[in-house]
């Protein structure tokens, strides 16, 4: 029985991710029936774009998870969307923190909804942020 046991401990370490990246595949298929929306976007580059998204973002906005990766969050907003909540979003992207803020969004057959949303660095063992997660409702 110790000798199985150590076998399965063995065997969950040496599967266990290493990378930031791999621990961002782990999330995202983690989240991905969650029953709110969740995105994870990449602070490492410019205009932090989508990553991946899961079923209840997609059911939210309209927008599949091929259509999602590679954009920055914009594209939800439109005419009637607060500046002022989407310029706390920017300065709480800039400072990598978190914020939480109200946002008039738009789905991709363009109708409106209020996007209660919590923005949340994720930061690397070395104290770089790697990624914001974003939980939508």
């Amino acid at each position: 029985l110790h000798t199985t046991l150590e076998v399965e401990l063995e065997s969950l370490r040496s599967n266990q991710p290493t990378t930031s990246e791999e621990w961002l595949g782990v999330f995202i298929a983690a989240v991905q029936h969650l029953p709110n929306a969740v995105l994870v976007c990449d602070a490492s580059l410019p205009g932090v774009p989508i990553l991946g998204v899961n079923t209840a973002f997609e059911v939210l906005t309209g927008y599949k998870s091929l259509e999602c990766v590679g954009r920055n969050c914009q594209f939800l907003q439109g005419e009637e969307s607060d500046p002022r909540a989407v310029q706390r979003l920017r300065e709480a992207i800039r400072a990598q923190e978190s914020c939480h803020v109200t946002l008039l969004n738009y789905t991709k057959s363009g109708d409106s909804f209020l996007n209660l949303l919590s923005l949340s660095p994720i930061f690397d063992r070395e104290g770089f942020c790697r990624f914001f997660v974003g939980t939508a409702s």
